[in-house]
């Protein structure tokens, strides 16, 4: 064993490989065949598995299909990423955090059948997730893509149901400027033979003619099944199964509709879909971690949120209408430096006047609040610069006037560095657990 805790050997894989994302499939494949974790495995153990692709919304589609799962009875291994605050959240069996003890041993297992071959920080997660799917027998293996879906590490995986949430234009160095090129890339996860689901109601041509090409059976959003939001919840249906429609509550906070709904669509393919009782029980209590995630600070109502990219900040907003606030929401924003930052903080920019914004500590790819300031003065919002997110949570609180809500948005290591520094006073309090 090369080391005894989770921290050093995760620092350890970020320095091994010489990049830190390198999409190829066969160094990954070839240390999964070795640790009898392959794909040859998973068709021994008769385990299904659900490939789950996207620009956004694969977290909360991961998340309804494991909570309907269990609620079944089924076993499930859910892998995600990025995670929020622990590494541990990244791998889940039956709906609970994977042990340090048990993924150091995963990651020792890796180093020890890998020998020489060089593996990246993502591909030990991917690795050390199946291994520990395997240890537990687990009935359905729920594997969200990390980048793109062709390339990516999960798909040295058959996909028995492989679903895309949505395509938007997101990590263009490695999939591409356009809709047409990111489709075809996602489009990679689907298979001969088996069923491929896309929620995206307006899907690029290139997704449609991968699944032909290789003989996948294609269900698309708004045909082959569909949903209708009104003022008390939402309409379900899939229309080669069951042509009536299912009546369920909307999350709250509100999930995405097309990732629940192709969530919904992948169970009935796998024919365990629960009943409309047991469905309206598990969407009233799915929740995720950074999602519109509700918190207590100083006795502040706090909103937490992930959106990074202008799909996603739509959601965010509409999450926000929904609240009927009388007064704009003070926000606490920092972001990547490769994000669309123009689009997001034009879209934001009606929806807030007053921005703190915080540096992003030890992130190489952080934009620089200076940067941030400029894009916001074209939209003459009200902007102060902050030395640490701290200070930022400090000032925004002492911002708002009576009951401002106080939002906290723009990538993953925003809502870590606010998470932690919440957690340094007693103040904080988590609302949506």
């Amino acid at each position: 064993m090369r080391y005894t805790s989770l921290q050093d050997w995760l620092q350890w894989q970020q320095t091994l490989h010489p990049k830190a994302i390198d999409m190829s499939l066969s160094r990954i494949a070839e240390v999964a065949n070795l640790m009898g974790i392959g794909q040859a495995h998973l068709v021994a153990s008769q385990a299904k598995l659900i490939t789950v692709g996207g620009t956004n919304g694969k977290g909360s589609c991961v998340r309804v299909l494991e909570q309907a799962l269990l609620a079944q009875g089924k076993s499930t291994g859910a892998f995600t990423s990025p995670h929020v605050l622990r590494y541990n959240e990244r791998i889940r069996i039956n709906g609970s955090e994977a042990g340090d003890d048990a993924i150091v041993a995963a990651f020792a297992a890796i180093d020890h059948a890998r020998k020489d071959i060089s593996l990246t920080y993502f591909e030990f997660g991917t690795l050390a997730a199946a291994y520990l799917f395997k240890n537990a027998d687990v009935d359905y293996w729920l594997l969200e893509v990390g980048l793109g879906g062709r390339l990516d590490s999960v798909n040295i995986w058959s996909a028995d149901v492989a679903i895309i949430t949505s395509i938007d234009i997101d990590h263009v160095q490695w999939l591409g400027d356009n809709r047409e090129d990111i489709g075809r890339e996602k489009a990679g996860i689907f298979r001969p033979g088996q069923t491929a689901l896309c929620a995206d109601l307006a899907p690029p041509r290139t997704v449609i003619d991968a699944a032909q090409s290789i003989g996948a059976h294609l269900g698309l959003a708004g045909s082959d099944f569909s949903w209708q939001t009104n003022a008390d919840g939402w309409l379900w249906r899939c229309l080669g199964e069951d042509k009536h429609w299912l009546e369920l509550p909307l999350p709250k906070p509100r999930l995405p509709e097309p990732s629940v709904a192709a969530a919904l669509a992948a169970l009935v393919a796998l024919n365990v879909l629960p009943s409309q009782a047991v469905l309206t029980e598990c969407l009233k209590t799915t929740t995720l971690a950074g999602r519109f995630q509700s918190v207590k600070y100083i006795n502040v109502s706090l909103v937490l949120d992930v959106a990074h990219n202008p799909h996603a900040v739509g959601l965010l907003l509409e999450n926000l209408q929904a609240l009927a606030l009388k007064r704009k929401p003070v926000a606490v924003f920092a972001a990547l430096a490769d994000k669309d930052l123009k689009t997001i903080i034009s879209s934001m920019a009606q929806a807030i006047e007053r921005w703190h914004l915080p540096p992003l500590a030890d992130v190489q790819r952080a934009a620089e609040p200076s940067h941030l300031k400029a894009i916001l003065d074209e939209h003459c919002c009200q902007v102060r610069l902050e030395e640490t997110m701290e200070l930022a949570l400090q000032h925004a609180v002492e911002d708002r006037t009576e009951d401002d809500l106080v939002i906290v948005f723009g990538s993953f290591h925003t809502i870590e560095s606010c998470l932690l520094a919440m957690q340094s006073t007693s103040a904080y309090a988590d609302s949506a657990q």
